[in-house]
């Protein structure tokens, strides 16, 4: 077995727009062998980081969300960890990358015991990691997101599910807003940083 016991950062796109085509499917395929034969063990917060600035003005801001994942299999305890990093930045449409409102990042920890690796490669773990170890960690990414926000004294911000199979997610979402509600684009984003 190729890549056994290495780290590997993953940074292909993790949503894929329309319909899958035979690339999607094969990678559809990978994600199913490693899904059939895991078990998830644990969930942890490895780290998290969160920051506000006084907006000059209220305008319409956009909500960015930027994912990665790296993975890990370790073939003596047969143990798969994926390390999803989510980072959300709301901006003005116009702002630059730096020029944010908010900026709130987290860094988990997805533990899995693996029945069998009889046929896997470090691509099968690598496909699972972006697909399936987004997916289960999401809840607790928007669960974070949503008490974070509160915590810091600002109107809770929901993120919308996530949608396997979609670039971007076709929904407008508001912005609460004490003065008014105004509206925002969401965009899912794989191994990017602020790109508009």
């Amino acid at each position: 077995m190729r890549g056994r016991g290495v780290h590997r950062r993953v940074t292909e796109t993790i949503m894929t727009a329309g319909t899958p085509d035979e690339t999607s499917k094969e990678l559809f395929e990978k994600v199913r062998q490693v899904a059939d034969r895991v078990q998830i063990l644990d969930i942890k917060l490895l780290e998290c980081r969160a920051e506000q600035k006084m907006p000059e003005e209220e305008l319409p801001r956009r909500i960015t969300t930027n994912i990665n994942a790296e993975c890990h299999f370790d073939p003596d305890t047969l143990r798969l960890t994926v390390y999803p990093h989510l980072q959300l930045v709301v901006k003005r449409h116009d702002a630059s990358p730096a020029d944010c409102f908010l900026r709130i990042e987290a860094r988990f920890a997805l533990m899995y015991a693996l029945r069998s690796p009889e046929g896997l490669e470090q691509e099968h773990f690598d496909a699972f990691a972006e697909r399936n170890g987004i997916f289960n960690v999401w809840p607790y990414w928007r669960e974070f997101v949503q008490s974070i926000t509160i915590r810091m004294g600002l109107p809770s911000l929901t993120v919308p599910v996530f949608r396997v199979g979609t670039s971007k997610l076709k929904q407008d979402t508001s912005f609460p807003n004490p003065r008014a509600s105004k509206q925002i684009g969401v965009t899912l984003r794989s191994g990017s940083k602020e790109e508009d």
